[in-house]
Parts: C-alpha cells; sequence; structure tokens
C-alpha cells in the first residue's frame, strides 16, 4: 500500500485496489436457496452485488429487456449470470444491472398443475462492506454524469432499506 504524505486522509479501499492487492474478501457474498410455492413470486428488483449467478429447477424468472418482461428460461442444467449494480456502477451504467423478478402467477394452471414449486440456488457476488465501488478509469466520461463512489455497506442498507420499508 502507498504510504500518506503528513495530514493527508486515508482513503477507503477501492474495489480494483482491493482486487490488485488480492485484499478483496468478498465478504457480503452469499448463497442462497430459495423456494417459491405456486403463485409464488418476488417483486422487481436489481441485485445489489456485482454478478448474481442462478440455477433453478422451473421457469418463472422474468427480466425486462428491451422495454418489456421477458421470460429466462436457461437450458437445463445451467446457470444464468446477470450483471448486479456493482457491476454497473464499475462500467459506469454501460453494462446495466438486470432488472428481474418472479412470478408464478399462472404457471400451475397452464400447465394443469395444482401445486407447482419452483426451487433455485442463487450466489451473489458481493464485495466487502468497506469496500468502494467506483467507475473504471476506462469508463469515465469527465461530462458530470458519472457515476459517483459508493461505499458497499451503505449501498447494501440503503437497497435494504428501501426493499424492505413498510408503507
Amino acid at each position: 500500500a502507498a504510504r500518506r504524505a503528513a495530514g493527508e486522509e486515508e482513503r477507503p479501499p477501492t474495489l480494483l485496489g482491493k482486487l490488485r492487492e488480492r485484499s478483496e474478501g468478498w465478504g457480503c457474498s452469499r448463497f442462497r436457496h430459495s423456494v417459491y410455492p405456486a403463485g409464488g413470486a418476488c417483486t422487481e428488483h436489481t441485485d445489489y452485488g456485482v454478478v448474481t449467478l442462478q440455477q433453478s429447477n422451473a421457469p418463472g424468472l422474468e427480466a425486462e429487456l428491451n422495454g418489456g418482461w421477458r421470460h429466462l428460461e436457461p437450458p437445463e442444467g445451467c446457470v444464468l449470470v446477470f450483471a448486479g449494480d456493482m457491476l454497473e456502477r464499475l462500467t459506469n451504467g454501460r453494462v446495466k444491472a438486470l432488472k428481474h423478478r418472479v412470478c408464478l402467477e399462472g404457471e400451475a394452471a397452464s400447465r394443469g398443475e395444482e401445486d407447482v414449486v419452483r426451487q433455485c440456488n442463487i450466489f451473489f457476488l458481493q464485495p466487502d462492506k468497506a469496500t468502494v465501488v467506483q467507475p473504471l478509469r476506462q469508463y469515465i466520461r469527465e461530462d458530470n454524469t458519472d457515476l459517483s463512489p459508493v461505499k458497499y455497506g451503505d449501498w447494501h442498507h440503503l437497497k435494504t432499506r428501501l426493499a424492505f420499508q413498510r408503507e
């Protein structure tokens, strides 16, 4: 790590810097097994981290693509990989976080089944809480539209609060 000049404030570590130093621990990464009952749902959202890997046993995942909602149905045994908020920030918006939802409405009826259940394994690749994520140099436009740096823990807290606030 570079030394600071006297009186210079220490800056939080950036994701790129931590990757170069091999010090990023990906401490907020999570593995989740989700079960959706027939008619179940998960409202539209983007994932907080860098990328998400998802493997499922049944359809129901939809993504907003080209202005409309599209079913995402990978070949059996395959995993979907999609961008999260932090990849969007790293690329200064060039790669958009995938807005997606789970919608099982009508799935049971369309297949003549009573109790359709969707199960999926999801891995969320998320940096440490103290890691600062900012656009990479090659994506900087310097036209006052660049995305601002954010400490991942602050972003995660904000998104969680918004997702689970009660009206």
